[in-house]
């Protein structure tokens, strides 16, 4: 059983970690989609034009083209109290102190920006349809944005777009698939199966000191697997997970690297155990049974 223990968490733990891996690298390649889109919507002739309808216009039609859910789009000017154009009646833009290129005495400005921004916590109601939406277990929200420039370097305005990206999920107890916990830059969950858990800093919780463990050798560029043994508040079990990340470009100089993970209980992984378990508890009781009778029989 030992030996077979071994086995069982070896190929959990490689499954797991290559589950994490596809993720980080999904999220990476659809954040660039991302930027991709902005740099479309800022060289579009409706932005050339300078005309806000046409912009909000443009940007409706190519949002239902788009590979993944678009909940909001915002231009607007630094300072200004109303958005040049936005598309779901409601600030997405951060203060200017979490905006790179919007903070004073900023010698390294930045292109391009991934933020976190925060949802409503899962039991609240939402009864706007505007309102930010609810995340399900398998979605991640991330808010990207961009600056434009003028002739002196100073920030024209701002361009973000808020999008959700769905992750592969597979919640069988015999899939190493995984749920997706995704840690921002700053160190803040984004995902996570618990949704009381989003918006969060690791720092915060009871295996904050594993996490950060993990996040450390994800900058480090390093793929690998931790157990966690206090992963949800109100559960004592043991979780294993598989750990990888990816690195968001902000300037020539400059990348943030955002961590993945992929989590199962350990129940989960030695699921398998318990087959054996069984087998071997038959084989035991025949051949205890295969030995009486042929006692009897001699006798």
């Amino acid at each position: 059983l030992r030996k077979a223990r071994t086995s069982l968490l070896k190929t959990a733990r490689q499954n797991l970690t290559s589950s994490a891996v596809r993720k980080a690298e999904e999220l990476e390649t659809g954040i660039q989609s991302v930027k991709s889109h902005l740099d479309l919507i800022e060289d579009s002739k409706a932005f050339e034009q300078d005309d806000p309808a046409q912009m909000q216009a443009y940007i409706k039609e190519i949002s239902q083209t788009l590979p993944y859910k678009v909940n909001c789009v915002e231009l607007i000017a630094p300072q200004a109290e109303a958005a040049t154009v936005n598309t779901c009646d409601r600030s997405i833009v951060p203060g200017n102190k979490q905006v790179p290129w919007l903070q004073s005495g900023s010698l390294e400005k930045a292109n391009f920006y991934v933020f976190a921004p925060r949802p409503k916590p899962l039991d609240e109601s939402v009864d706007d349809e505007t309102a930010v939406p609810k995340l399900s277990r398998a979605d991640g929200q991330f808010l990207l944005a961009k600056p434009r420039f003028d002739e002196n370097l100073q920030a024209r305005y701002t361009l973000a777009m808020e999008v959700t990206f769905s992750q592969l999920q597979d919640l069988d107890i015999q899939s190493f698939v995984g749920e997706t916990v995704v840690i921002d830059p700053n160190n803040v969950i984004i995902t996570h199966p618990d949704g009381r858990q989003v918006g969060r800093n690791i720092s915060e919780l009871r295996d904050s000191t594993r996490l950060l463990s993990a996040v450390g050798s994800v900058q480090a560029g390093n793929n690998n697997f931790i157990h966690l043994f206090r992963f949800l508040p109100e559960d004592g079990s043991e979780w294993l997970a598989g750990y990888s990340g990816f690195s968001v470009t902000l300037n020539p100089k400059k990348n943030n690297v955002w961590t993945v993970l992929t989590v199962t209980p350990l129940d989960y992984a030695l699921f398998g155990l318990n087959e054996i378990r069984n087998v071997l508890f038959v084989l035991t009781i025949g051949l205890l049974i295969a030995s009486t009778l042929l006692a009897l029989y001699v006798a």
